[in-house]
């Protein structure tokens, strides 16, 4: 299923990629976000959060955190799992407990970033949103199982209905006790 992320649009217009990305994220879709660039970006989704983006000529997320130096060799080869010949890592951590998590996500973290920050400006004439696209490597099941939403509408904020009272903000935390010691002359 595709889904049209302009539908109050007559039709898509072109541009920047950004726009088009937050555009999925403001939506909190689940899913592959697929921008036309040279070469093509796909840009992975879960409730709004973007956990991978892509090229189309990046290499396996494997062999990319082998060479960036996050894992060894024989991590690879006990964490992952070869899946219809796709390497699947989303159990990497728990098949293999030697790998370092927050040195791999952080990698990959930065790895998402370029892509996003090297393509943000890009003018997009087409893109395909297909809802609940996974990346085949399995990275989404390193995320939280679910993404908690707190939605806060203050006074005075074009969203707030004049008939309900405003929450209130929560109290501010007094500020500690200062101690002055008296200087010795």
């Amino acid at each position: 299923m595709h889904a049209d992320l302009f539908a109050d649009e007559t039709g898509f217009t072109p541009r920047p990629a950004w726009q088009v990305i937050e555009a999925a994220r403001r939506q909190m879709l689940t899913g592959e976000l697929s921008l036309a660039t040279a070469p093509t970006t796909h840009v992975y989704l879960r409730d709004g959060q973007v956990y991978f983006a892509e090229r189309t000529t990046d290499g396996g997320l494997g062999v990319r955190l082998l060479v960036e130096g996050v894992i060894t060799r024989q991590q690879m080869g006990k964490g992952a799992l070869l899946v219809s010949g796709v390497e699947h890592l989303g159990r990497m951590f728990q098949r293999d407990s030697t790998i370092d998590r927050q040195s791999v996500e952080l990698c990959v973290e930065l790895m998402t970033d370029d892509v996003l920050t090297t393509v943000a400006n890009d003018v997009i004439e087409r893109y395909t949103m297909t809802m609940y696209k996974r990346h085949p490597n399995g990275i989404d099941r390193w995320l939280p199982n679910r993404v908690e939403v707190v939605t806060r509408i203050m006074e005075g904020s074009p969203l707030a209905d004049p008939a309900t009272t405003p929450i209130p903000a929560p109290a501010a935390a007094a500020p500690a006790a200062s101690v002055v010691a008296p200087v010795a002359p």
